[in-house]
């Protein structure tokens, strides 16, 4: 009975040490991989699966993660009808507006390209930004992970431009009502200048003094007016060129 319990302890030993599923001795589970390095990974196929949740006991926490790739830039596409993030005002603090939002787009740009692993016959243009460019103006929103085979790549948390799209939206918008403000001024000042034009008439007279060699301005009539009022005035035949300028009150 003894030599059959050591033969199926032996057995069971074999087992664990060659299978597929391989649970290691501080409780990491390995698929496809004989020494997990994380609680569960999974690894085979050429593709690479890693789920590594670090710490799960703190609401908001953003050590844990997930991993799905097959290569350095052939990540595998997640689907899902919602996906929704942790924003919670209770678990944040330190919490600041952003500004300048428009003036820190400004220095990313948004590019079309293709993946270099992916089959010419089937691979579709994907767009995107570049990681390397947005680490420069945004590093809180690049992660660079370690691959298998020690080669490093870096993502984006794309869902983290959302606040400065907002927030660029509503500067746009405070400029364009400033303009849109400006330019009614200027239309009102436009429409006050055409009936202006039409206000005052210049009506051209012979000097009642007999003096024809003097250029006269005569009093407007009626005066006051509410909305017509003539001016006469007189203008010698040597007078090649003359100019009339009427201002307001503050000398407009």
């Amino acid at each position: 009975m003894k030599k059959f319990i050591s033969f199926l302890a032996f057995l069971a030993i074999v087992t664990i040490t060659s299978a597929q599923v391989r649970v290691s001795s501080n409780g990491n589970v390995g698929i496809g991989t004989t020494n997990p390095s994380v609680k569960l990974q999974i690894a085979g196929g050429g593709n690479y699966i890693k789920i590594d949740p670090v710490n799960l006991s703190g609401i908001g926490s953003n050590i844990g993660a997930l991993y799905f790739w097959e290569s350095t830039t052939g990540f595998n596409k997640l689907y899902g009808s919602t996906y929704y993030n942790h924003s919670d005002e209770r678990s944040k603090e330190n919490i600041l507006s952003i500004e300048n939002a428009i003036s820190i787009l400004k220095r990313i740009s948004g590019y079309s390209y293709f993946f270099k692993d992916a089959s010419i016959e089937t691979r579709q243009r994907e767009f995107g930004v570049l990681a390397q460019q947005v680490e420069k103006v945004l590093p809180e929103l690049v992660s660079t992970v370690q691959m298998e085979n020690d080669q490093e790549v870096k993502l984006v948390n794309y869902a983290g431009f959302i606040p400065f799209l907002i927030e660029a939206i509503k500067e746009q918008q405070i400029e364009i009502e400033t303009l849109q403000q400006k330019i009614e001024e200027l239309e009102k000042c436009c429409q006050t200048k055409e009936e202006g034009k039409n206000i005052l008439n210049f009506e051209l007279t012979d000097p009642t003094d007999g003096d024809t060699e003097i250029i006269k301005v005569y009093q407007n009539a009626p005066n006051p007016f509410h909305s017509t009022t003539t001016i006469q005035c007189y203008i010698p035949q040597t007078v090649q060129k003359a100019q009339l300028c009427i201002y307001n009150m503050q000398g407009i």
